[in-house]
């Protein structure tokens, strides 16, 4: 009996609980949790009350009470005395006998974002500044990227350097600052993301989540010494639940913590060439027009020959099938053919010869 009353008992405070939890993401449902559990107690004290349970199981009780209240009074005397101080912080200034304020604006987690774009002739040593700077201040390459552009006739190409690099927020400024050595600048853009607001916010919902995940594990002690298996499966996927919930919150303020140590410097450097002094060109003489599309029509041969040159080398295999389908049709169906007409003619021209000779012989 005692043990059949320690199992309600414990079904009791969980769903008390789930009531208290459910909405421990704002400050109202957190202050009627309480009263929900107390609620929940009366009703099942009333329930043992008429059938004779045994006054031992209130023990049980207020000990699971007390393991899950407390940590969530906790909190709620926490944010009672921030709500205060932001209200005192906030209050009307002449209530106050003083002058308004601005609340200030903490920047505990700034995230700095860097964009310049250079030219320069010197295309080698603006690449080799970059990495000599980059050594100097401490950061990494995150990507790199180099392609070329141009190359057409008998001009060199012309190469395009791309990356993203990562400095010390520390450093952010010197780096952007020593910057006007790599080449001639052409744009920069520089921007700053406050990130400290949802930090305190994750940090805050991390902390609810973790309480949270005592109160479970206390919830799941109580049902390994009760052996009460269905309360135990519920509560396992109840920890599994917020388990996930924590890490995805760590995650992001993992890689809020990493974005705001390191700053990121995007830099592409363009390749340019000096352009030579324009030249007047020579007239257009009768010779040569004719110079020229001779030198056309003599560069267009060559090139179609060479293109079917490279056709043919492309499709070799295409064309030795072909050639070998057209010898085996020769030898299986024209040849014979070939020859049997040939035999055909043969016997006909026999077949006229004694006719002929027939004929001939009554003349004489």
């Amino acid at each position: 009996m005692k043990k059949k009353n320690m199992k309600k008992t414990l079904a009791v405070i969980f769903a008390a609980a789930l009531m208290g939890t459910a909405g421990c993401g704002s400050k109202s449902s957190i202050e009627k949790s309480p009263s929900s559990t107390t609620e929940a107690s009366a009703a099942y004290e009333n329930n043992v009350q008429m059938n004779g349970a045994e006054p031992e199981t209130y023990e049980a009780e207020e000990y699971a009470a007390e393991t899950y209240d407390a940590p969530m009074k906790n909190s709620l005397s926490a944010r009672s005395g921030s709500d205060a101080s932001y209200t005192q912080a906030n209050a009307n200034p002449e209530e106050q006998g003083g002058t308004a304020t601005l609340p200030q604006i903490s920047e505990d987690k700034l995230i700095y974002h860097c964009n310049m774009t250079f030219e320069t002739k010197n295309y080698d040593e603006s690449v080799a500044c970059i990495r000599a700077m980059i050594q100097t201040h401490s950061g990494f390459l995150e990507s790199e990227e180099i392609y070329s552009t141009g190359g057409y006739g008998d001009q060199p190409p012309l190469y395009v350097y791309s990356a993203t690099i990562r400095v010390p927020s520390s450093n952010y400024q010197a780096f952007v600052n020593a910057s006007g050595s790599i080449g001639s600048l052409k744009n920069q853009n520089q921007n700053v993301t406050n990130l400290t607001q949802e930090y305190n916010d994750l940090a805050a919902e991390l902390e609810v989540l973790e309480t949270k995940r005592n109160s479970y594990l206390s919830m799941m002690e109580e049902a390994k010494k009760l052996e009460d298996m269905d309360t135990l499966l519920m509560v396992d996927d109840r920890i599994t639940q917020v388990e996930i919930q924590i890490n995805q919150l760590k995650t992001r303020m993992n890689r809020i913590d990493n974005d705001a140590a390191y700053s990121y410097i995007d830099i592409t450097v363009s390749e340019v060439r000096e352009i030579t002094e324009y030249e007047e060109p020579a007239p257009d003489t009768f010779g040569r027009r004719i110079s020229r599309a001779f030198h056309n029509a003599v560069h267009g041969f060559t090139s179609r020959c060479k293109a079917f040159v490279v056709w043919c080398v492309r499709h070799v295999i295409v064309l030795g099938v072909c050639l070998v389908l057209l010898l085996l049709f020769w030898l299986m169906v024209i040849h014979p053919f070939r020859k049997k007409r040939k035999e055909m003619k043969k016997e006909k021209a026999s077949a006229e010869e004694p006719s002929s000779e027939e004929s001939s012989s009554p003349q004489e």
